[in-house]
C-alpha cells in the first residue's frame, strides 16, 4: 500500500473514530500556568480563550479522542495551540495546531484544514515514525477543527516554521 493510500485510509478511520469523542463535566479553566502539582496540570486547562474552545468543541479535558485521552488544552502559546494526550499505554504526546503554510518547501503535516495544520510533537523533530494511535488522534482532532473553523475566528497562530524559528528548533 502506498503512503498516500495508507494516509487516506487512516483519515477515513479517524473520521469514523470521531464518535468516540466524549464530553465530560467539570472542566476547569485556569490562566495560572504555574500549577504546583503535575496532577493539576494534567486535569486543568490553561485556556482562557473562547475562540480556541470554540475551535475544539466538543473536546474537553478528559475527552476520549481516537482511543487517547485529552489531558490538557493550552491556549495560544509560542504561535501554536497544544493539546496534550495520553496514549492507551500511558505515554503522553502533544498534538500541535499551527497556521497553514502554503509556501514552497513547507513540511508536510499529519493533517491540514483550510486555516490550520496539525502536527505530532513526539520529540522526533520530523524523523521519528508516527505511532498509529497518535496519528489517528491527530487526524480525529483535525476533523473537529475542520468542522468548527468556518464558524470561529481564525486564531493568531504562526506556521510550524515560525514556531521552529521562535523556539530554536530545527526540522529533523
Amino acid at each position: 500500500m502506498t503512503d498516500s493510500t495508507r494516509r487516506n485510509v487512516l483519515k477515513l478511520l479517524a473520521v469514523g473514530l470521531l464518535g468516540t469523542v466524549g464530553r465530560h463535566e467539570g472542566v476547569r479553566q485556569s490562566g495560572n500556568r504555574n500549577q504546583s502539582s503535575r496532577h493539576q496540570k494534567s486535569t486543568e486547562t490553561t485556556l482562557n480563550e473562547a475562540p480556541t474552545l470554540a475551535l475544539l468543541a466538543p473536546l474537553n479535558i478528559g475527552s476520549t479522542l481516537a482511543g487517547t485521552k485529552v489531558l490538557r488544552i493550552a491556549g495560544v502559546e509560542q504561535g501554536a495551540v497544544n493539546i496534550e494526550l495520553a496514549h492507551p499505554s500511558g505515554s503522553q504526546f502533544t498534538a500541535r495546531i499551527v497556521a497553514r503554510d502554503n509556501l514552497p518547501g513547507a513540511p508536510t503535516p499529519i493533517a491540514r484544514t483550510v486555516h490550520y495544520e496539525l502536527y505530532l510533537a513526539n520529540g522526533g523533530k520530523g524523523s521519528k515514525p508516527t505511532d498509529e494511535t497518535q496519528g489517528l488522534a491527530v487526524m480525529a482532532l483535525a476533523s473537529i477543527v475542520q468542522q468548527n473553523e468556518t464558524g470561529t475566528p481564525v486564531l493568531p497562530l504562526g506556521t510550524i516554521r515560525d514556531r521552529w524559528r521562535m523556539t530554536g528548533c530545527a526540522q529533523g
